[in-house]
């Protein structure tokens, strides 16, 4: 028992540290081939299963989300039967409210910190295509009102 706890408590030596090509092709092996848990793997890396799952679905091994989902069911079936809940409150709602109130309520149910999931790639993008539109429309306001100002001081 002594040596499950100290390699539990040896279990994130390695965070942080730059994947070595001969541990990519290590954990490669033991996903594929040996079939071994997101944990397993973790403990024998020195790394979190975040870390696991993340190499994983970086060098194009495994699906993130799945592999979230496979190693922590509980997790992920909660996130699912409350999107399924949100979704049917969504089409009870009276047709009558505009659609800006529509968007203006999702983009903020989308971006609460109890449901904003770091891994879920989909949601990343939403959130960084909604910035970038942001900082798109703030430089062309900044940029039109400089040119205005530059043509009527050449006047």
């Amino acid at each position: 028992m002594i040596i499950v706890y100290k390699m539990s408590m040896n279990h994130e030596l390695r965070s942080g540290l730059k994947w070595t090509v001969n541990e990519c092709l290590r954990l490669e092996r033991e996903y594929d081939l040996l079939k071994l848990s997101v944990e397993e793997i973790a403990l024998l890396h020195q790394r979190s299963p975040y870390a696991i799952m993340y190499k994983l679905d970086a060098e194009g091994i495994a699906d993130f989300n799945e592999l979230y989902q496979q190693t922590y069911p509980n997790k992920a079936s909660n996130k699912a039967s409350n999107k399924a809940k949100e979704e049917s409150d969504d089409e009870s709602e009276s047709e009558s409210e505009s659609e800006s109130d529509d968007k203006k309520n999702d983009d903020a149910s989308e971006l609460s910190d109890n449901e904003y999931d770091r891994y879920d790639l989909k949601q990343q993008v939403r959130l960084l295509t909604k910035q970038l539109s942001n900082l798109t429309a703030i430089v062309y306001k900044f940029v039109s009102g400089h040119s205005n100002v530059q043509s009527h001081s050449a006047c």
